[in-house]
This record gives C-alpha cells, structure tokens and sequence, in this order.
C-alpha cells in the first residue's frame, strides 16, 4: 500500500502547541508527550514522572486524558491519580515503571487489551512490553519481547525509543522498532 497518499493529503492539517504539563526542576520530573493513543472519543496523552536523581531507573508513565475536540484547550485535560481523573497534573501517578522517555501505547485486537512498548527503563537492549484492560491501566508487570544484538558487533553501542506500531501488523503480531546510536 501506499501510505504516502494517506499522510500527504491536502486534509491533513499540522500545528504545534507547547504543552504546559513540564516540570524538569522539580521532584518528580514530569513531561507530558512520549506517547498518544485515540480511544473513545478521548485522546490519551502519556507522559513520565522521575526522581530526579533517579534519571533512568526510576522513570514511570503517567497519562491524561482530554476529549479529542478539545485537545488544544488544556484546561480540559485531566491527569489519572491512580483512583481518579484530576484537573492537577501535579497529581498523576506514575502507574507503570522501567519506562523510557520514549514509547508507544496502542490498542491489540487479537489481545484485547491495550499494550504498551518501550526500551526497558530507557537505555537497555531489552524491548518491554506490558498490557492493560484500559488506557490508563492497570498495567501489567513488564515482559521482555526482543533483546537487541548489536552490543556484540561493536562496544558502546546503546539502544533507545523502542516502540511498537500495532496499526502495521496483522493479528497475533506485533512489529517494533527501536534506535541506537
């Protein structure tokens, strides 16, 4: 198929916006954007919260949710707590560890639930996977999916953003992808 056709089309509209949700000096970091996922009529936005002394291990995904017609109006999102949806993004707790900066979030039909991919607590060789009824968890305990071979080709070489792309795949695969440098 030819998806240039899908992504240069004349409807597709492009803006940037900053999201005001970032807090890089405080305990914990937090940002909002490593991931976004479509789902009942909400748009799902994943973030991370770190101890900032803790830069890669103790990094957690955290998720606020906001209507679709209404993603550009931040005062509509709201911040999962664990419990509850909060208007404080101060509030939302990390509900799943060992996350990289980058990752992705997807519904799998074949498993019917949503899964979350990412590079075991940011840097590793490890690719991670964990599953979840909801958007917002709970989530499962990470398993290891693929483990990246290139460390034994050349010392010093790292592996980052390992994500998967669910809408590429048929049922009961999955394909991902990751960098290194």
């Amino acid at each position: 198929r030819d998806w240039s056709s899908d992504v240069c089309s004349s409807d597709l509209k492009i803006s940037h916006r900053k999201i005001p949700f970032t807090e890089l000096s405080a305990q914990p970091r937090r940002l909002f954007g490593s991931a976004a996922l479509a789902a009942d009529g909400s748009i799902y936005i994943y973030g991370v919260a770190e101890p900032k002394n803790h830069f890669f291990t103790g990094r957690s995904m955290t998720v606020a949710r906001v209507r679709a017609d209404a993603i550009e109006d931040f005062s509509q999102w709201r911040f999962w707590t664990g419990e509850s949806w909060s208007e404080n993004f101060r509030d939302a707790t990390g509900i799943a560890g060992g996350m990289g900066a980058e990752f992705s979030v997807a519904f799998a039909p074949w498993l019917r639930r949503y899964i979350a991919v990412t590079t075991e607590n940011g840097l590793s060789s490890k690719i991670t996977a964990r599953t979840a009824p909801n958007p917002w968890g709970p989530w499962s305990a990470p398993r290891v999916i693929h483990t990246c071979t290139e460390p034994a080709m050349k010392p010093g070489i790292f592996f980052y953003a390992g994500k998967a792309h669910v809408s590429l795949c048929a049922d009961g695969e999955l394909l991902v992808s990751h960098a290194f440098n």
